[in-house]
């Protein structure tokens, strides 16, 4: 086999990045919302698409996460604010329905303040369960919700997942949903991407309160109205993993910008990257007996130029952007060999001169004996250039890398 077959040729279109405000407690309209365009370099593609008014059963990307309600605490609390119970399937009006029930409860509502107390504090298994989860009851107080039901109604009805979202460093959610309650005390808490949101009835609007630490680690939130709440509430999520940012906008076009949730991800020395899922969590308080929430869409779309094309669906594209020093990653190209996978290795034209020679003879040897693939990291915007020159610069830049990753080592083959 011919050598250059490793060698890859590929294009690097630098993405233009916008600064984002952060703050502020008014929702405020959106400008840059990207139009779809016929370019193929431009505009927007769809990554994931479910209209679950189209759909005739639960998708096998759709399910509810596996109950744990069964220690001695579960029961006691089952016990005391009635049983709960949850289910999906697909309502009359096609769409997708979380539905949440509760039993009656045995302790008159007055005295449910006073349970509270007792369950969160009087019950030593449950009080080394708060110890280990200082996040949520900082989270609880912040958010004003009793933290005897945010840490055990999950557990009595698995939160709701939607998977198969594609991991990306920028893209948008959109999101079509309606609220059913009877009591404005119940909402639903809505994570994704690196986002702790709550979805709530509050009067005859669906309130978003997007959370997140400040730099102090203090909770605070940002809300915002994403529609009538005798309607179908559309909204957007877009994540922006270079600014450490979720934006959430409402179809009347205002929005709000919060840092991700976490500071250990809004700190991240490098870009953050999406889930791959979409995660419900159904909380019925006060006096309510039901929450039922109502997903009739979600799609995940992204601009094109963040998206690089393979002609397999059988693969799944990761890449660990550099340059590292070898001693952090030998450990992962051990792990692909050991397994007969292989990888590209992307040499920076620019970069390349630095590696001193073991580097590029470790890396020669991945390609000559282990099938690495060799891809050429361009030091100039192609696209920036007449035709000419572009090849100009892809047939020398083709050249240097060849010569630096393959021939050399060839050459003193025996």
């Amino acid at each position: 086999m011919n050598s250059r077959s490793h060698l890859k040729m590929f294009s690097l279109i630098p993405s233009i990045l916008s600064s984002l405000f952060i703050g502020g407690t008014e929702a405020f309209p959106c400008k840059d919302t990207p139009k779809t365009r016929e370019n193929i370099d431009q505009g927007i593609l769809t990554l994931f698409s479910q209209n679950y008014s189209k759909s005739n059963s639960v998708p096998k990307n759709v399910f509810i996460a596996k109950l744990q309600g069964n220690k001695i605490y579960d029961k006691l609390y089952s016990a005391i604010y009635g049983m709960l119970k949850s289910e999906i399937y697909f309502k009359t009006s096609k769409a997708l329905q979380y539905k949440v029930r509760r039993d009656s409860c045995s302790c008159p509502y007055s005295l449910l303040p006073v349970a509270d107390t007792v369950l969160e504090s009087g019950i030593n298994v449950y009080t080394i369960d708060l110890v280990k989860s200082s996040e949520a009851y900082q989270f609880c107080e912040a958010a004003s919700i009793p933290l005897i039901h945010y840490m055990e109604q999950p557990r009595q009805i698995g939160s709701l997942y939607i998977c198969r979202l594609i991991p990306m460093v920028k893209c948008t959610y959109q999101i079509s949903i309606d609220l059913e309650m009877d009591d404005p005390q119940s909402f639903v808490e809505l994570n994704t991407p690196g986002s702790k949101l709550i979805l709530q009835k509050v009067n005859n609007n669906i309130i978003l309160k997007s959370y997140f630490k400040d730099s102090s680690e203090d909770i605070r939130c940002e809300s915002i109205s994403i529609g009538n709440a005798a309607e179908k509430s559309d909204f957007e999520i877009r994540f922006d993993g270079y600014n450490k940012t979720n934006t959430i906008l409402a179809k009347d076009g205002k929005c709000i910008v919060t840092p991700l949730y976490n500071t250990e991800r809004q700190r991240l020395p490098y870009v953050d990257i999406s889930n791959g899922y979409i995660k419900f969590t159904s909380f019925v308080l006060g006096k309510g007996t039901h929450l039922d929430l109502n997903i009739y869409s979600i799609s995940q779309t992204s601009e094109r130029k963040f998206i690089t094309a393979i002609g397999s669906n059988k693969m799944l594209a990761f890449g660990i952007d550099g340059p590292h020093v070898r001693n952090t990653t030998e450990q992962g190209i051990r792990y692909l060999n050991s397994k007969k996978n292989r990888g590209t290795i992307w040499f920076d034209i620019e970069l390349l001169e630095q590696r001193d020679e073991e580097d590029l003879e470790y890396l020669r040897g991945l390609v000559i004996n282990d099938s690495w693939d060799v891809g050429v990291h361009y030091s100039k915007e192609l696209n920036s250039f007449p035709l000419e020159q572009a090849f100009k610069i892809m047939d020398e830049g083709y050249s240097y890398v060849y010569e630096k990753s393959v021939e050399n080592q060839q050459a003193g083959a025996p």
